[in-house]
């Protein structure tokens, strides 16, 4: 019923296959890095939440009839997860891939409040990188990874022009909990988040201590993305003149490849200079 070999050619050092369907954009960008000039259908494209997606019947028949399904597997989008096991496809599963060591490490307070113990945006954390192009890179044929320290290093590089611009970051007060990796990564401080959870809201206690601290002058703007939940975060903003900035951790969907997933980082640097811009 499905086909247990995957069709791929070599061109130019870039691997071809047919079939291959991911879950998020930016998983798609980094399978695309390999590919290259072969499509690869993203479930969640243009979704800006994929925390609740559905599939629509058109989309599950593309899982049941792919050659291949790359997926975060870190429990980001539970529907899907459970759609993408139950189509008995080859998969990788990026988690899977870097163990399951993707726990929150920060106080009991931060991770009591929405996620959990897990933080689920993987991709967040650049070390993945290799190890997943890799991964990719063998399911379609190679005997050894695609290009992963090429990669590799150049995301390292767009991270270090992002660090050179890091010596004063501004104070940022997240309007949803999706860049605790980013932050570890860059070696900046875990900043306070209005939400962590795109299911229920933020409690009163909750937010009476992110007033306080806004009061004490402890926040310079609230940093937005795609998809937040913003009723408290306008809230806070009009009550306490604070600037919003935005960043999308998904990356610049105008670009493929390594190109928008290395967006994620610059983006993110874009945002801390418009704050800087704005607090003035």
């Amino acid at each position: 019923m499905f086909r247990a070999i995957l069709f791929f050619l070599m061109l130019t050092g870039a691997a071809r296959a047919e079939g291959i369907v991911v879950d998020l954009p930016i998983v798609g960008a980094l399978v695309g890095a390999v590919v290259q000039d072969r499509p690869v259908t993203v479930l969640a494209e243009g979704q800006s939440d994929p925390h609740g997606l559905s599939l629509r019947p058109s989309q599950a028949r593309a899982l049941a009839e792919a050659d291949l399904i790359v997926h975060l597997g870190s429990g980001l989008s539970p529907a899907l997860e459970r759609a993408i096991a139950e189509a008995g496809v080859p998969t990788v599963n990026l988690a899977d891939v870097v163990g399951a060591a993707h726990a929150h490490t920060e106080d009991a307070e931060e991770a009591d409040h929405g996620h959990g113990d897990e933080d689920p945006h993987l991709w967040l954390d650049a070390d993945h990188v290799a190890p997943w192009i890799g991964a990719i890179g063998r399911a379609l044929g190679h005997s050894a990874p695609h290009d992963a320290g090429t990669y590799s290093a150049q995301v390292e590089r767009a991270l270090d022009s992002v660090r050179s611009g890091l010596s004063d970051p501004p104070r940022l007060l997240l309007a949803h909990d999706s860049w605790s990796r980013l932050l570890a990564h860059l070696e900046l401080p875990r900043y306070p988040a209005i939400s962590d959870s795109h299911a229920s809201a933020p409690g009163a206690q909750h937010l009476s201590a992110l007033r306080d601290r806004i009061a004490a002058g402890e926040v310079d703007c609230i940093l937005a993305a795609p998809g937040d939940p913003m009723s408290q975060a306008e809230a806070l903003s009009a009550d306490f003149d604070l600037p919003v900035v935005t960043a999308d951790p998904q990356g610049d969907p105008t670009l493929d490849g390594l190109a928008r997933y290395v967006s994620i980082f610059t983006g993110f640097a874009d945002a801390l200079a418009d704050c800087q811009a704005k607090a003035m």
